[in-house]
């Protein structure tokens, strides 16, 4: 069966490709200048991103959940 650390490590996965996502979306409405609630979105997701990241001292939240499960 699957263990702990697999679960973290896909849902980890998960959110990494949501974020690179929201990246591209962000662009691709920077040069074709659509705005809408899609691009609200984005930008919510990425800043609500960074702020985590800034208030864990620039280190992923996963990151010690992982640690805890057995991971280096």
């Amino acid at each position: 069966m699957f263990n702990r650390l697999f679960f973290i490590k896909l849902f980890h996965s998960l959110v990494f490709f949501f974020m690179l996502a929201c990246l591209f979306y962000i662009l691709y409405a920077g040069v074709t200048a659509t705005f809408n609630q899609a691009l609200l979105v984005a930008l919510a997701a990425i800043f609500i991103e960074g702020s985590v990241l800034i208030f864990n001292r620039w280190r992923c939240p996963l990151a010690t959940l992982t640690e805890k499960c057995g991971a280096e």
